[in-house]
């Protein structure tokens, strides 16, 4: 196998690792979007979770002080568990934040894995560009040889 082949042969297999990672990179940026968009949805529901919050707290104060039939008026505290659904909003709320979370988590997760393939893609487009100026510099030692050989000749 002459030098050129070999150069060919390898730069045709880190193109192709090239062209993997880069698709790679495309699929986790585009889950990275699907991601993002989902926490835009979510980030206005934390408006909403945020005074859920706060009116739980001041129910919660108002019960603390005795004074929850101020809010609730005379019969609506009989015929609804107060406590029951004050739990479930709560509930409500920590699984919101708890899926807030684990999206921004996985995130986080994509971003390491585009920073580690760009990484690897830096390397290998530097490998690329060695293995060129290699050849370059072969092909140049070859004219170089070619025309050294031919000088005698012509010189007859």
């Amino acid at each position: 196998m002459s030098s050129s082949e070999f150069s060919q042969e390898m730069g045709g297999s880190l193109n192709a690792q090239i062209e993997q990672l880069e698709l790679a990179v495309v699929a986790l940026e585009d889950e990275q979007r699907v991601i993002e968009t989902e926490l835009d949805d979510y980030a206005i529901d934390q408006q909403n979770i945020s005074l859920l919050e706060e009116a739980c707290n001041a129910l919660d104060k108002l019960r603390d002080l005795g004074a929850e039939e101020l809010f609730w008026g005379g019969g609506l505290s009989e015929s609804v568990d107060l406590d029951d659904h004050s739990q479930q909003v709560r509930g409500r709320i920590d699984d919101l934040l708890q899926k807030t979370h684990e999206l921004k988590e996985k995130k986080v997760a994509i971003q390491g894995q585009i920073d580690q393939h760009q990484s690897v893609l830096a390397y290998l487009f530097d490998e690329v560009q060695q293995a060129h100026a290699r050849e370059e510099r072969r092909q140049e030692e070859f004219a170089l040889v070619e025309r050294s050989q031919l000088s005698p000749i012509i010189s007859l």
